[in-house]
């Protein structure tokens, strides 16, 4: 859009308009096309107006870029900020001292003291002058939430003050200008001050600024479970205590104010410490070296824990904080373990040790975080993760072997009801864990069962040989018989020592006793005695019959 069309759009039929006509003009067409006009409200066409007007401001400003349009920019921003329209005498305050060089910083660049320009491009300094204000702007916010936390500290439970405290921050909020602002809070401090000068001192008041420090550091919510925490909040509410203490030490309220700013100003101290001691807690260069992702999260924990003067809430940030690294750390040793499990999955049992690899997982996890905090943590971490996980496949592949093997020693029973139920368990039992509980199950079956046998075994050739040796004592002298009944106590205690195998290997060589032969029967009785003893080969029969014999003595 060119500036001919510009005018025409806006009404401008003079060739040598000024800033004047511009505003008259653009006043003109909002009554006619602003959305919220009831004329002829058009969007479409406001919206052509306002791009026109913005074409004719530019071209004025670079048309009469001069000195002067410099000077009246640079006297705009005075006006506005830190110009005192006050009739009491303020004095000059620190933030107008900052404002006032920044201001002249900027007309100095651009025009010397002569009044010429010695910048000419108006676009360069419209941007500079936008950067100023919205500088300026900022230090105004700030200085506007100091002067409300110094309301705050002096504020008093009083209906009349806090009719004037609400109505003051609201007509302060309202403000830009430095000295309007200064005058408004000033009145109000006044107020306040000559409202305590009259005020006797009670005790209802003293109980009312105590609670106000304790809500102001403490809070609501308590943590009792840190004991940082608890110390200094047990040392400001005895701090808080020592107000109704005091209270009889004072005459007015103005006393009073004075030890309770020492009070407040001390507690302040003490959580700014304990702020810093807290972030401390929360560095740990070990940790950030192997997890540098915790560095973003201490230092948001650093911006919003600054400036927070009440325990409660700089606890529970630190808290949070620490969670927060807690779960950082632990999903990134997920992560690199998880990329160690990928290859294991592909192996054909994974599914049968998928939950105990998840249950490894977690508990290895929970045991790295641990190592990760007390700087213990190795580097190869991942790689012994990894062994981990191979001993659990095979341990899986030992579970599957010790299996079929019980299998195999359940044969034997296979008619049995009881071996009949194992045996389907085992059949059925995939998953580890399954695998492990039926194989333990199966195990004690297979030893009940396997007792069971020798028992049966045992009482078998036990009557066996009793009946030869009553067939035998019928026609043996006395000391035959003892020397009978020596070997049938040997041979019995070798069946009761036997294994399972042992018995199945033994058992028929101990049938072939007759009693018809002492050195026959010994013979047997050391070849089957070999099994369960250390006996020496190099030694003679007769040391094994005087044993034998001893113990019948003994018996008798």
């Amino acid at each position: 859009m060119d500036i001919n069309k510009a005018k025409e759009i806006l009404g401008i039929n003079k060739d040598n308009f000024d800033e004047n006509d511009l505003k008259t003009a653009w006043r003109e067409f909002s009554k006619l096309y602003h959305p919220d006009s009831q004329n002829l409200s058009d969007i479409a066409r406001f919206q052509e107006g306002n791009e026109a007007h913005s074409i004719l401001k530019d071209y004025l400003t670079k048309i009469n870029f001069n000195a002067d349009y410099v000077n009246r920019k640079i006297l705009s921003l005075n006006t506005f900020y830190i110009a005192n329209f006050s009739n009491v005498n303020i004095p000059k305050l620190e933030i107008v001292k900052s404002i006032e060089d920044e201001i002249n910083a900027l007309k100095n660049k651009y025009v010397d003291q002569y009044n010429n320009l010695k910048i000419n491009n108006a676009e360069q300094f419209e941007q500079e002058y936008k950067e100023l204000s919205a500088k300026i702007d900022q230090k105004v916010s700030t200085y506007l939430n100091n002067l409300f936390k110094e309301m705050d500290s002096s504020y008093v439970n009083d209906p009349e003050i806090k009719r004037l405290y609400d109505i003051t921050k609201e007509e302060i909020k309202s403000q830009n200008n430095i000295y309007s602002i200064y005058d408004l809070y000033d009145k109000y401090m006044k107020k306040v001050e000559d409202y305590i000068n009259k005020t006797p001192l009670t005790l209802e008041y003293v109980k009312d600024k105590s609670d106000s420090l304790a809500k102001k550091y403490i809070g609501e919510k308590a943590f009792y479970n840190n004991e940082a925490y608890k110390r200094i909040l047990t040392w400001i509410n005895r701090l808080c205590l020592e107000l109704g203490f005091k209270y009889k030490d004072y005459n007015n309220i103005t006393q009073f104010e004075k030890f309770y700013q020492q009070i407040d100003q001390k507690i302040e101290k003490a959580i700014i410490e304990y702020r810093n001691d807290l972030l401390d807690e929360l560095k740990n260069e070990k940790l950030s070296a192997k997890f540098p992702q915790i560095d973003v999260i201490i230092n948001g924990a650093k911006m919003n824990i600054s400036g927070q003067t009440n325990i409660s809430t700089i606890y529970q940030i630190y808290n949070e904080t620490k969670q927060e690294i807690e779960k950082s750390i632990k999903n990134k040793i997920k992560e690199e373990l998880n990329y160690q499990t990928e290859v294991f999955k592909k192996d054909p049992n994974y599914d049968f040790v998928k939950k105990v690899v998840e249950r490894s997982m977690q508990h290895q996890i929970e045991t790295y975080y641990k190592q990760a905090l007390n700087g213990t943590l190795e580097n190869n971490y991942q790689a012994k993760y990894q062994q981990t996980l191979y001993r659990i496949f095979q341990d899986y592949q030992l579970l599957v072997n010790k299996k079929q093997e019980l299998l195999g020693e359940l044969e034997p029973f296979v008619g049995q009801p009881y071996a009949i139920n194992i045996i389907n368990e085992l059949n059925n039992a995939k998953e580890y864990e399954e695998l492990e509980r039926a194989n333990v199950k199966a195990y004690e079956v297979v030893e009940k069962l396997n007792k069971n046998n020798k028992e049966k075994q045992i009482a078998n050739i036990q009557s066996e040989l009793l009946d030869k040796l009553s067939a035998k004592a019928k026609n043996s002298t006395p000391h035959e018989i003892r020397q009978s009944l020596a070997i049938l106590d040997s041979a019995l205690g070798l069946l009761e020592s036997y294994s399972k195998d042992q018995l199945d290997v033994n058992i028929n060589i101990l049938k072939q006793i007759n009693f018809n032969s002492k050195l026959e029967d010994l013979k047997l009785i050391k070849d089957a005695s070999v099994q369960v003893s250390h006996y020496n080969e190099n030694e003679e029969d007769d040391i094994l019959m005087i044993d034998l014999v001893r113990g019948a003595g003994a018996r008798r």
